[in-house]
């Protein structure tokens, strides 16, 4: 919500959604749609794709930022305390609630969205270090850590995995 307000205070037009509120509310296709930090994670794919393709405009970007399934990081920084190292899984507690998750890689994402949207760019956030709420900070990593990333086969092995989609 604070970047929302951020964007509408420089004359950006703004706004936060849920995914079953997109027909109802979306009058027009957006330039650009941003899914930050997990939120798609957490409802089922083919709802939120038909929820973007009604969202973004020809020629428009669609950005996700998405919870990876796999991040040797945080399994890493899991093992060091002692604690099993596998804590992503179908269901995760989110302040003492269970929420169904979703890991969609970016190939089901372009799969889900069609053939109109091209895949631009994937790469791995959080890819050298454990996530914030394991104590994880980036130091050194931080300057090889966006060459990493971009690796093929390091690139779905972050904290998130950050996908950008062009529509045709």
């Amino acid at each position: 919500p604070k970047m929302v307000e951020r964007a509408v205070a420089a004359g950006v037009h703004a706004q936060v959604l849920r995914v079953q509120d997109v027909r109802r509310v979306v009058a027009e296709p957006y330039d650009v749609v941003l899914s930050n930090f997990g939120a798609l994670n957490c409802v089922p794919l083919l709802d939120a794709a038909a929820a973007v393709r009604l969202s973004v405009r020809s020629g428009g970007v669609f950005v996700c930022v998405t919870i990876s399934k796999h991040c040797p990081a945080e399994w890493m920084a899991l093992a060091a305390q002692g604690r099993w190292p596998f804590r992503r899984g179908a269901v995760v507690p989110v302040k003492a609630m269970p929420v169904p998750m979703h890991y969609a890689t970016p190939a089901r994402w372009a799969a889900a969205l069609g053939t109109e949207f091209a895949c631009e760019g994937v790469e791995a956030l959080g890819l050298l270090a454990a996530p914030p709420d394991l104590g994880g900070q980036l130091g050194l990593g931080s300057q090889i850590e966006p060459y990493l990333a971009r690796l093929p086969g390091l690139r779905l092995l972050g904290d998130h995995t950050l996908t950008t989609f062009r529509r045709s």
